[in-house]
């Protein structure tokens, strides 16, 4: 997720695009997903013209890591990154980075 909205204290009840509800007094952050180009692979598509999403704070692993654009890689309009295989294994471990 690239996260536009940081930690912050939902102040009233809401259902957000993706049917998913949200209640006073939750911590959430708020961004867009990125899309994985193809299964084990580190290529990710930020989906630009999907609605936004919300997560929970608290199930955050990973908060801050470098995922640089892919140049040479553009599927239409969606512009591309890539994961360091490092930033990928920490992910898939679950372990705190």
């Amino acid at each position: 997720m690239l996260v536009d909205i940081l930690v912050h204290l939902i102040k009233g009840h809401f259902i957000d695009v993706w049917g998913q509800q949200w209640f006073e007094g939750n911590y959430i952050i708020r961004g867009l997903w990125y899309k994985r180009s193809r299964s084990n692979s580190r290529s990710y598509y930020l989906l630009e013209d999907s609605p936004l999403a919300f997560v929970y704070s608290h199930l955050i692993v990973a908060s801050k890591f470098f995922m640089p654009p892919i140049t040479h890689f553009v599927r239409g309009s969606l512009s591309a990154y890539e994961l360091s295989t490092k930033v990928l294994g920490i992910i898939h471990k679950g372990v705190a980075y």
